[in-house]
């Protein structure tokens, strides 16, 4: 009888694995159940613990009764908030936040947007605050009294747009921004667009990145309505950064101006467009700046500040109220360069110093001291000693007043081949903006002039307007010599046209006794556009005044008919002065060897009578 083989499914290796897995499946199974249960629990209960713990908590914390937060929806993955409402002044049409629970565990955000923030900030006596909240009382956390860093958490992007809205003193602005950035846990990197109807601002951020006292931007700014004090257009862009060290702080801003457009009154209209301004303020043994700046609340507030780069020091001091203020400035340095398309200016030493103060009206007055000046031109260099100015303006609504007052200017301009000192140049000019626009000064001064063997001595009086020219001529006297002789006489009226002075009057040869008219353009910005022209017809008697000049003439007798003709110009920036002599109708005799010549004529023409 064959017995039957009975076989125990706990013995096989099978068996006896599955019922540790059988036992991680109901163990999951019952978690994801938990979970399921806990999440459905909250997202059924967390709108009612919002409206009757959070809501009442943040009304009482922000002492306002128009606090108001919905919750539609949270989920394994994210949640939904809004609107929010903390009162009439900080409202938000959603947030919405999503995550993963791999990355929540490990401390990191996939998503956070804020939709529709609205904020509106007034000025008021206390400051400045959100309309409807409270003002925060400033406390200095311990954080703040470690040095260390706060903590930030880890959210891949973020983005915020609202609008704020801001009141002062009766006036409103509207600003719209757009932030869209990221936090990697040690700090934050960011793009922020501001727009609004004055202008609009983009700033690319990245604070914090590479060590938690960093802060690096590149910003543009461009200002459609800019009243200085007409309509303008202004375009600015640059990048900053602000890295503290071991010895303080180090700043280093860089600026491109691409162009200044300013609408002036009237149908005048004023561009600048220079490639590249560069502004760079670096604390180093060559660069030093220390400032107190103290902004926020306008009453009573002051300002105070110096500011030294490479031997170019500022220093400013101003105390403001929101109704009026005042303050002192100074600017020294120990040279200064500047340099422009085809022309070079060295300065050696700057001051300049003076107060200003601001209310029903506002008011600057300053003094200027330069040092040795040279500009370097193509066609002529300019150099300048001991020059002083005095300035004062005043401005009242829209209308402003202003003078000017130069006196002590030693200049000196060379040209090849022509040196011209001057001595003790003055000024005196007065101008005015607003609804209407001028500008007008008189220049006084005694000049010498050198050339080889002819100099000259001048005295010009020269007054000048803007934008229509100066009403009145001005006039110029100068007495030319020859190897020390005297050899001309000239009176001549200046008049200034819109481009050019024009050159109207009379020139005496002494040596030979001839009355010429002078006619001509002075161009002061373009000297190789100046030119004068003389023409003359005289009788003249030998010897006359011309042995003076030429002793053989002496043994000369007789008369004759002369013409001359000439112009003064400077070609290629050099002097020229090509004259045409014409004789006729000579007679003359030689007392010595008897000769005697008559009805003689000649025609000399001389390329450059200087040479």
């Amino acid at each position: 009888m064959a017995m039957s083989e009975h076989h125990d499914p706990c013995t096989s290796s099978v068996c006896v694995a599955s019922s540790p897995v059988r036992w991680m499946r109901r163990a999951v199974a019952w978690i994801v159940v938990g979970l399921a249960v806990i999440f459905s629990a909250v997202e059924l209960g967390l709108p009612w613990l919002t409206q009757q713990v959070l809501v009442p908590w943040v009304a009482q914390e922000l002492d306002t009764d128009e606090a108001s937060i919905q919750v539609r929806a949270l989920r394994l993955g994210g949640l939904d908030i809004g609107p929010i409402r903390l009162g009439p002044g900080l409202s938000v049409q959603a947030i919405q936040v999503d995550w993963s629970l791999t990355g929540l565990v490990r401390g990191r955000i996939a998503h956070v947007r804020l939709m529709g923030l609205e904020v509106q900030a007034m000025h008021e006596e206390t400051g400045w605050s959100i309309a409807g909240l409270p003002v925060p009382v400033q406390t200095q956390s311990k954080e703040a009294d470690s040095g260390q860093p706060f903590f930030l958490p880890r959210i891949d992007t973020f983005t915020v747009d609202g609008r704020l809205m801001a009141e002062h003193q009766g006036n409103a602005m509207a600003l719209a921004f757009f932030t869209q950035g990221q936090m990697t846990g040690k700090g934050v990197a960011a793009r922020l667009v501001v727009d609004s109807s004055y202008g609009s601002a983009t700033v690319r951020l990245d604070a914090g990145q590479t060590d938690p006292y960093s802060f690096f931007c590149d910003w543009s700014l461009d200002m459609h309505t800019l009243v200085i004090p007409a309509r303008s257009g202004l375009h600015l862009a640059g990048s900053s950064s602000v890295i503290r060290t071991a010895t303080g702080w180090n700043i280093q801003t860089k600026a491109r101006l691409a162009q200044v457009d300013i609408m002036l009154p009237g149908k005048q209209n004023l561009i600048l467009a220079p490639s590249q301004i560069e502004i760079s303020a670096l604390t180093d043994e060559q660069t030093r700046i220390q400032a107190d700046l103290l902004l926020g609340d306008l009453a009573a507030q002051t300002l105070a500040g110096t500011v030294e780069i490479h031997g170019l020091a500022a220093t400013i001091h101003a105390t403001a109220s929101p109704e009026n203020g005042s303050g002192a400035f100074t600017l020294s340095g120990s040279q200064a360069r500047a340099i422009a398309v085809e022309k070079k200016a060295h300065l050696e030493a700057l001051k300049v110093q003076g107060d200003f103060s601001w209310g029903s009206e506002q008011s600057v007055t300053a003094t200027l001291e330069l040092g040795a000046l040279k500009i370097q031109m193509p066609e002529a260099e300019v150099s300048a000693q001991a020059v002083t100015a005095a300035i004062h303006a005043t401005q009242s609504k829209d209308n402003g007043t202003g003078t000017v007052h130069l006196s002590k200017a030693q200049v000196t301009v060379r040209v090849p081949g022509l040196d011209l000192a001057t001595a003790a140049l003055q000024a005196q000019g007065e101008m005015s903006w607003g609804t209407e626009m001028y500008a007008n000064a008189t220049l006084k001064t005694d000049a010498q002039v050198k050339s080889k063997d002819i100099s000259a001595t001048a005295q010009l009086t020269l007054p000048l307007a803007w934008p229509k020219p100066a009403p009145t001529p001005g006039q110029l006297d100068a007495r030319v010599r020859w190897q020390n002789k005297d050899a001309a006489k000239l009176a001549v009226r200046l008049t200034q046209k819109q481009d050019f002075m024009s050159v109207d009057g009379q020139i005496h040869i002494q040596p030979v006794g001839i009355q010429a008219t002078v006619q001509g353009q002075v161009h002061p910005f373009a000297l190789r556009d100046s030119w004068a022209q003389f023409q003359a017809e005289h009788s003249l008697s030998l010897p006359g005044a011309l042995a003076d000049f030429v002793p053989q003439t002496r043994e000369l007798s007789g008369s004759a008919t002369v013409r001359a003709k000439g112009k003064v110009h400077l070609p290629q920036g050099v002097v020229q002065i090509p004259v045409q002599l014409e004789v006729r109708d000579a007679q003359i005799r030689h007392a010595q060897s008897g000769f005697t010549l008559d009805n003689g004529s000649a025609s000399l023409d001389f390329d450059n009578i200087l040479t």
